[in-house]
């Protein structure tokens, strides 16, 4: 009678029995906490956590032999974040960290060492009915500092390393700057935030790895992720019927160079080297900074952007930079170079090492980039295998990820001595990339020509009204009274089919077009039949002065 007596004790708030107070103790969390949360038993089995913000709705530790959950909540009620008084004040203002952990008696005796905390019911207890519950809008994440603590044998489980990831994902999409915890095991048992706030204090906690979501042990769970668009998330909303998608009002993208290179997007450079890649990449970057033009294509306004270059020495850079001419610019372009970084005793470009990489996507946030150009691969990421598809799966997926983080990529590749075969290496490197141009010498190129290619857009995403701003192109750069270097471009289509033209106003037949032309024989019969059929070439294949003005031919 005196032990059950015992047993119904009430603590000093009067509210909550002795074998659930032990309970609470074991979490560290003091009598004023529980007080201030309004914990309370509701009988010898079930001790009861009211959620602040909320008028009914709670959740119920049970105690003793059960059958089913160990924490319960009313029927039909949803999946809730439990946020602490203490905490709610703080879930507009960005600036102040935030912790998330799973459970309420964690997630208070966090609060308890001054860490402003929220808590999850569970590793899954962020979605209900396939979406993001609605307690996480109440919430401003852009720009946050957000750590999660999971218990510490969720790194020992498929299925809950794939929530961790996937709500981890989900809090960076919406702006957070995310990390997570990697909590020690206490001896041979798990713990949880509380129980190792208890044992070690929060200066240990303090000195625990936090790991970034780029980091290697989140690679199946990404996957998985990658794969299912999150399996439990958002698939229902992310399904659209086609005829709905026409109407579907959808974020116009920006157009940074007008119109191949859209915000956002991934393009690849290659060829073999000495064409001119470097040339062609400045030039780019030119245009986007002062919001001028680079050959036909045009810059609608004017975008910070970096150069990386991991190759030439910084005297080289700043004598090309120098050359080139270019207008005024009205956004940085701001030079990265693996020389500069020797020289100042820092670590150069390796870009199959994931710290690097998260160290550069820190800077080109930092100075608000939004196109950068990595000048090359082969320097850039040296011990990398380019024939291995496994090796730069990650670096793909980084570009990826730079896409979503609303940074432009332009990636400069070197080539093998047969164009054709396109950029060396693995083919999986231009899986992901929206757009692949190739740059090679013009069958007539002679060395005193200098800096001269055909421009060719072996892989693009363009609509059919733009399709003539990518094609084949001639392009030389030529210095100007000046000094200064500037592009002259042409249609090689039009450069072959003025040759053509030339050539049999000249009395050639049509085999001898060909061969000083470089044209294939196919194609000067065409050639030959439109200009008969557009009167450019009279019945004897003689210009006309329709030909003449056409070709801007003095013959």
């Amino acid at each position: 009678m005196r032990i059950q007596k015992l047993k119904r004790l009430l603590s000093a708030n009067k509210s909550i029995y002795l074998n659930h107070l032990r309970d609470l103790q074991k979490s560290g969390i003091s009598h004023a906490t529980a007080k201030e949360a309004r914990i309370h038993s509701k009988d010898e089995r079930r001790l009861r956590f009211p959620y602040p913000g909320t008028s009914d709705f709670f959740r119920t530790k049970m105690f003793g032999k059960r059958d089913g959950a160990k924490y319960l909540q009313p029927t039909g009620s949803d999946v809730r974040l439990y946020i602490p008084n203490s905490v709610r004040s703080k879930l507009k203002n960005s600036k102040t960290q935030l912790m998330i952990t799973e459970g309420e008696k964690k997630t208070l005796r966090a609060c308890q060492e001054g860490f402003s905390t929220v808590g999850l019911g569970g590793v899954w207890s962020w979605v209900q009915d396939h979406k993001p519950i609605d307690d996480l809008d109440s919430i401003s994440w852009g720009n946050r500092q957000v750590t999660y603590v999971p218990d510490s044998d969720v790194w020992q489980k498929e299925d809950c390393m794939r929530a961790v990831y996937a709500f981890c994902s989900e809090l960076r999409d919406r702006g957070a700057n995310v990390r997570v915890v990697k909590l020690p095991n206490l001896g041979h048992k798990k713990a949880g935030f509380d129980d190792y706030l208890v044992a070690k204090g929060h200066r240990e906690f303090g000195k625990l790895e936090a790991k970034s979501l780029s980091d290697d042990v989140f690679n199946k769970a990404r996957i998985w992720c990658d794969g299912s668009k999150y399996a439990k998330v958002v698939i229902d909303e992310s399904i659209v019927d086609a005829e709905n998608l026409l109407s579907l009002e959808l974020p116009e993208r920006k157009v940074l160079l007008h119109p191949w290179l859209k915000d956002g997007s991934v393009t690849l450079l290659s060829s073999w080297r000495g064409i001119g890649k470097t040339w062609f990449a400045m030039s780019i970057c030119n245009a986007l900074t002062t919001g001028g033009v680079f050959g036909p294509w045009r810059a609608p306004e004017a975008v910070p952007c970096l150069y990386l270059d991991a190759e030439m020495v910084m005297e080289d850079i700043r004598e090309r930079i120098s050359k080139l001419k270019f207008s005024k610019r009205k956004a940085p372009l701001y030079i990265h170079s693996a020389d500069m970084a020797n020289l100042m005793g820092e670590s150069e470009p390796n870009l199959a090492s994931k710290k690097w990489r998260e160290k550069m996507e820190q800077r080109l946030k930092h100075c608000g980039v939004k196109f950068w150009i990595l000048d090359n691969i082969s320097s850039a990421a040296s011990a990398l295998d380019e024939m291995s598809a496994t090796e730069w799966a990650p670096i793909r997926r980084w570009f990826v990820h730079l896409r979503f983080e609303g940074i432009t990529s332009l990636i400069v590749h070197h080539q093998g001595k047969d164009s054709s075969r396109g950029p060396r290496g693995t083919s999986s490197i231009e899986d992901n990339v929206d757009t692949s141009i190739s740059l090679k010498l013009p069958k007539d190129y002679e060395p005193e020509d200098g800096c001269r290619f055909i421009v060719d857009f072996t892989k693009k995403r363009i609509s059919q009204e733009h399709i003539d701003a990518v094609a084949s192109r001639e392009m030389t750069l030529e210095a100007g009274a000046d000094g200064l270097l500037s592009w002259r471009t042409q249609d090689v289509k039009v450069k072959s089919k003025k040759a053509v033209i030339e050539a049999l106003d000249q009395g050639m037949n049509q085999t001898e077009a060909a061969n000083i032309s470089g044209v294939g024989r196919s194609r000067v019969s065409q050639i030959v039949k439109e200009a008969h059929r557009k009167g450019w070439l009279d019945v004897e294949n003689k210009l006309t002065d329709k030909g003449k003005e056409k070709f801007s031919l003095n013959v």
